[in-house]
């Protein structure tokens, strides 16, 4: 049986670790990179067109919550409801921008081929790699 990383099984192309490594290594730096962008990120929910804001960062954390001076306060009922839309907004903000920060590390690698010549391996009528 051949061992699927000697070389052997892909016409002479050695698999290299170091590459796998150093792939991985970058993969973890994009990751850190992404978590911190997203916990200092700086984001804002609002309601009744601005006069609640809600503001947190990317983690979940609600930093503040400004009620604009001209909204009136004794209907408590009406001022609850439009805190909780700002809240709402900021959770759908937070999401869309942890989606926009996290997408490219869900995307393959672009050009990583851990040092196989992936183009010149054989292939199955249905496009794997074919290891027979």
């Amino acid at each position: 049986m051949t061992d699927a990383f000697d070389g052997a099984a892909f016409d002479g192309a050695a698999f290299d670790p170091a590459q796998l490594d150093v792939a991985a290594q970058r993969m973890q730096q994009q990751l850190i990179r992404a978590q911190e962008m997203i916990t200092a990120a700086q984001l804002a929910g609002s309601a009744a067109g601005g006069l609640v804001v809600v503001t947190g960062n990317g983690i979940g954390d609600v930093t503040g919550l400004t009620i604009a001076p001209t909204l009136p306060r004794d209907d408590v009922d009406a001022l609850s409801a439009m805190i909780l839309e700002a809240l709402a907004d900021l959770a759908i903000k937070r999401r869309a921008f942890t989606e926009q920060v996290m997408g490219p590390l869900n995307e393959p690698p672009a050009n990583d081929d851990f040092g196989l010549a992936v183009d010149d391996l054989p292939r199955t009528a249905d496009g794997l790699i074919d290891l027979g």
